[in-house]
């Protein structure tokens, strides 16, 4: 099973100290030697990641635990016997969406559906990340659609290379994921188009078969105390 949240950071406002209480001494260090605005979100991020983990595991939000692993992916340090878990956050704009799998290793990406008109696939995205299929898909399609289908095309990239823990390691190019819902050995990829806040965001989510059975859009109220 997963528990999929879709959150507005934008819509919390200051974080009380009940919450910030949430967080162990590591976090809070990290959070104070980056910029206002993005520890704020980490902040955040971290607080509704331990409210999620408890929320589908149970237990103190503020048992969990975290290591950074060779490739820079947040893993759980301890797994209370529950060697299955996985999660994975994604951040865009002022949205942010995060999963916790109780069936083995996920993968998400968000990315904003809004488009600027001086923005084009060529301008934002590394042509080299791209397989060949890829670009003669972009190519073949009308442009009206083309900015779209390469922000779906990079959200599926972008979650399967965090379901392998690999982030930017992973070689892109080799990487060709233009067919949806696409199937990988076992790993089912599914994008789809979300709404937060009343803007369009693309949401990849990548996982094992069997965790991909279930997936459960749970309430935003995960962190509606922020606000209390």
């Amino acid at each position: 099973m997963i528990a999929l949240w879709l959150l507005d950071t934008d819509s919390f406002g200051m974080i009380p100290r009940s919450l910030l209480n949430l967080l162990d001494s590591t976090e809070e260090e990290k959070s104070k030697v980056l910029r206002p605005a993005d520890q704020r979100r980490f902040l955040i991020s971290r607080i509704a990641l331990r409210q999620a983990l408890s929320n589908v595991f149970g237990g103190d939000p503020r048992a969990w635990r975290f290591i950074i692993g060779k490739s820079g992916k947040v893993n759980l340090a301890h797994c209370y016997g529950m060697p299955l878990a996985d999660f994975s956050l994604s951040y865009s704009g002022k949205a942010m969406a995060l999963a916790v799998s109780t069936s083995g290793p996920v993968g998400l990406d968000l990315e904003e559906a809004a488009r600027d008109a001086a923005l084009s696939h060529e301008t934002v995205f590394p042509d080299h990340q791209f397989s060949d299929g890829e670009k003669k898909y972009l190519e073949q399609i009308p442009e009206k659609t083309r900015w779209s289908e390469t922000l779906k095309i990079w959200t599926r990239k972008e979650a399967y290379s965090k379901l392998l823990g690999l982030g930017l390691h992973l070689d892109y190019s080799k990487l060709d994921v233009t067919t949806e819902p696409a199937q990988r050995s076992g790993v089912k990829i599914d994008t789809q188009e979300v709404s937060i806040a009343e803007k369009p965001y693309y949401l990849s989510l990548v996982s094992v078969q069997e965790a991909a059975e279930t997936v459960d859009i749970r309430s935003p109220s995960l962190l509606s105390c922020v606000t209390c």
